[in-house]
């Protein structure tokens, strides 16, 4: 609904658009002055809704325009759970990660997704293994550096995160009747095992 303010300052810019003179003489109450108020309000109209649009480029805050993100980012994806019901924070979480992401190796790039999924980033570790290799390795470690999958534990590592793994609510992106707390893990695995190196294998250990 228009306000007054902007209401107005259409009334009175249409007026200023008229001609002048007694022909054109706008008396309050007259069918000239009501058409003109009438007028205006499709353009407070356009107004607000073009102030709406700035909210809707905005991932973080679009609503209206959620779908259309997902379609352009192909959401859902292999990392969406099956049957899940995302809420609309969970949503925007998920459009802003796969706008962002880029690429990298570090142990600080992985915590930067657990962190755009809205996890705690600080409470998240990456851990790397090692091969044992003469003059590197140090007396008391394995002689082994097979593994499970045969790429060696040199291209194995660990991401290591407590058992409750939560995403808390937050003010301004969360909404009303959203959960304070969200408890999942499943799409954080399946976002770091898409970006982790294609001729790595990560383990994910929830625990104390």
């Amino acid at each position: 609904m228009a306000t007054t303010s902007i209401r107005q300052k259409y009334i009175d810019l249409l007026k200023s658009l008229f001609p002048q003179g007694w022909a054109w003489n706008i008396r309050r109450d007259s069918f000239f002055e009501k058409l003109i108020e009438a007028l205006s309000l499709e353009f407070c109209r356009v107004e607000e809704r073009s102030i709406d649009f700035i909210d809707e480029i905005d991932p973080k805050t679009t609503f209206e325009m959620i779908d259309n993100w997902e379609r352009l980012l192909g959401i859902p994806d292999e990392c969406t759970p099956a049957d899940s019901d995302p809420s609309l924070f969970e949503r925007r979480v998920r459009i802003c990660q796969k706008l962002v992401t880029g690429g990298g190796q570090s142990p600080a790039f992985f915590q930067e997704i657990a962190s755009q999924l809205g996890y705690d980033a600080d409470i998240i570790d990456v851990q790397n293994f090692k091969d044992f290799r003469v003059g590197q390795a140090v007396v008391g470690d394995r002689l082994s550096n097979g593994s499970s999958t045969g790429t060696g534990w040199g291209y194995t590592w660990t991401v290591r995160a407590p058992a409750a793994l939560t995403r808390a609510f937050r003010v301004g992106q969360s909404t009303v009747g959203e959960r304070l707390q969200l408890f999942e893990n499943d799409t954080l695995e399946c976002v770091i095992e898409k970006f982790k190196p294609a001729h790595t294998n990560v383990l994910f250990s929830f625990g104390e």
